[in-house]
């Protein structure tokens, strides 16, 4: 919990230049995507500190062959996350009618046992789970889910 909290206090005090790095593609954060790397030390009470962040860090194994097993399972990971590996939603050959299936919003619905709100009788308070939200506010969640 300590590393994350760490990590999310870095990447907000650094947002607004990963926001003006953004604005230099064409669609802005909407296509936009960036990979860092952190590095971490621990104090004597085992409190973590980032020492660095590195946008784009080097991947290549040929630098650091220990490191080539990891390396290419964060390259995988980040072409899989953005949807450029094939049948993904992103690759140029993914049919639409798997786009379609890819971005429908049933993929990031809350149950309905979860929503403390609907678990019995439904006023539309909660906002979030399918039955409470308007459309506007699932079609958000597809343009969020396709980012």
């Amino acid at each position: 919990d300590d590393v994350a909290q760490v990590v999310a206090e870095s990447f907000a005090a650094f947002e607004p230049r990963i926001v003006r790095a953004s604005e230099r593609y064409p669609h802005g954060t909407k296509s936009f995507f960036s990979l860092y790397r952190m590095d971490v030390i621990f104090d004597d009470a085992l409190r973590p500190h980032v020492i660095e962040i590195n946008q784009s860090p080097n991947l290549s194994s040929g630098h650091f062959k220990d490191l080539a097993t990891m390396f290419r399972k964060i390259s995988n990971g980040l072409i899989r996350l953005t949807g450029l590996h094939r049948g993904g939603l992103f690759h140029p050959h993914t049919p639409g009618d798997l786009r379609a299936l890819l971005l429908h919003t049933s993929n990031v619905d809350i149950g309905y046992a979860v929503c403390g709100t609907c678990n019995t009788t439904c006023d539309g308070a909660c906002a979030v789970c399918r039955r409470c939200r308007v459309p506007a506010q699932s079609q958000m969640l597809k343009e969020a889910l396709q980012e």
